[in-house]
């Protein structure tokens, strides 16, 4: 993001340089925007300065505190949302060079944010899987607490058929459980080995990004300067990349890992309840008093209401941490795009070059719809499963949890067309900007990757489609 901003803040001095002394406006615009580079100056700066204002709220053993000595990504965004505040309040004033300039350096500002958001969340929604694995953990609890109600049934014969019936297809989900997860684990493994390869690449690309700007930093020459500074950005673009890469993969394997917890978890179980059928079964002659009924029932109702608890908690932690964060997110994105289309109108240059940022922005946005495509599909699907099991075992009650899975399916059909649709215009652009352009340009190859990008984006995004919730 250091270097992309950069661009910009290189094309608001040279707004700046042309501007009429004269024109109160326009001064006033370049003062403000004087003062948006210094910001963006701190936040790029690399560390946290002392006597930063900006403070983190953390939650240490339950107890709220403060802390000044602010992380430097917190302290990062806190700057740049600065930046963005006085960037809105100029964005119609100046010179229309100005303007152009205050358009383009505000969409990469949001760019920025809104990858940080994202990458957040979708850190949230990974942390998910241990809670959804301890919701299984309830649910196997209820599972026992209604096998025990059945034990308690006075006439044996129809429960020791049931039992024994229990038994036969919980060893048959078993064994389905353990094979999807020898897959599962094949596919970590793989997957750890690529993002460790990307991890490298990256580290070799920004090692070499310093080498070139410290080389920048020692000459003189304006040219040689010039050239250095720019095999730096590519450098720092080749590492972006890389670690974006990365990134992707590290998301993919947080999901992988999140369906292995799952699934292991769902092996424990069924271990447990055959274990426990066993136990049944053996002792399904013996009758009890109908206290013992009476106590099981009422056991078994305790263990519902504390599952739904549970249910609401996670669903409350995904709405808050994950969902909400990602669609403000998108907003901020679609924002930055809208800015660009602006920019079309007022700027004089090469329509091209601000069609390709806007494109990738562009893929940008498609990015954050598909980690949230993703994120919805794996809830969702994770919903159906526990749905399944609990409208057996609590029919009064699954109903909330299977409406939550409808409730996720439809949203996320509905986001799986909206991202469609955006590949589908952006293709078109990139398209254009290749017909336009001649054969070996630079701006035709740029244009023909992130059309290739955006088409993988869409394969992508149909692999997360969340099959139609039926009990």
């Amino acid at each position: 993001m250091k270097h992309a901003l950069y661009s910009s803040v290189a094309l608001i001095a040279l707004a700046a340089g042309c501007v009429d002394e004269q024109a109160a406006s326009q001064r006033e615009a370049r003062e403000r925007l004087g003062q948006v580079v210094s910001l963006i100056a701190q936040a790029d700066q690399g560390f946290v300065p002392k006597d930063s204002e900006t403070e983190l709220s953390l939650d240490v053993d339950g107890k709220t505190a403060t802390d000044k000595t602010a992380d430097i990504q917190a302290y990062r965004q806190d700057v740049l949302g600065q930046a963005a505040k006085e960037l809105e309040s100029i964005v119609e004033h100046g010179s229309v060079a100005q303007q152009v300039s205050v358009r383009r350096l505000l969409a990469d500002v949001y760019a920025s944010q809104t990858r940080f958001e994202s990458r957040e969340a979708m850190l949230q929604w990974a942390a998910l899987a241990d809670r959804s694995a301890t919701l299984m953990s309830f649910l196997g609890s209820v599972d026992h607490a209604d096998a025990r109600i059945r034990l308690l049934t006075p006439d044996e014969a129809p429960l020791l058929a049931r039992l024994k019936e229990d038994k036969a297809s919980t060893q048959q989900r078993l064994k389905k459980f353990r094979l999807e997860a020898t897959l599962l684990r094949k596919r970590s493994s793989d997957m750890s080995a690529q993002i460790d390869k990307l991890q490298s690449q990256a580290d070799a690309q920004a090692q070499l990004s310093q080498q070139f700007g410290a080389q920048a930093l020692q000459t003189t020459n304006s040219d040689e300067q010039y050239d250095l500074y720019d095999q730096a950005a590519a450098a720092d673009r080749r590492t972006s990349a890389a670690a974006a890469n990365a990134q992707e993969l590290k998301v993919s394997l947080d999901v992988i890992n999140s369906e292995l917890a799952i699934i292991e978890k769902q092996i424990q179980l069924a271990d447990q309840a055959i274990r426990t059928l066993n136990d049944q079964i053996a002792s399904a002659q013996r009758r009890q008093s109908t206290a013992m009924y009476d106590e099981a029932t009422a056991s078994k109702k305790r263990t519902v209401d504390a599952f739904m608890q549970q249910f609401d908690q996670i669903n409350q932690a995904y709405a808050q941490s994950v969902e909400s964060p990602l669609e403000h997110a998108t907003e901020k994105m679609t924002r930055a795009i809208d800015l660009l289309t602006l920019t079309l109108d007022l700027s004089d240059q090469d329509e091209r070059l601000v069609q390709l940022e806007q494109l990738a922005h562009t893929v940008g946005l498609v990015h954050l719809l598909a980690d949230r495509i993703q994120a919805m599909g794996s809830y969702g699907y994770t919903l159906i499963v526990i749905s399944q099991t609990a409208t057996r075992l609590m029919p009064d009650r699954s109903s909330r949890v299977m409406d939550m899975a409808k409730l996720l399916h439809d949203k996320q059909r509905r986001l799986i067309e909206t991202a469609k649709q955006t590949i589908s215009t952006a293709i078109s652009v990139a398209d254009q900007i290749s017909r336009s352009t001649a054969e070996g340009d630079p701006l035709a190859n740029i244009a023909k990757q992130q059309s290739q990008r955006l088409e993988a984006y869409r394969q992508r995004i149909d692999s997360f489609r969340l099959a139609s919730p039926q009990v």
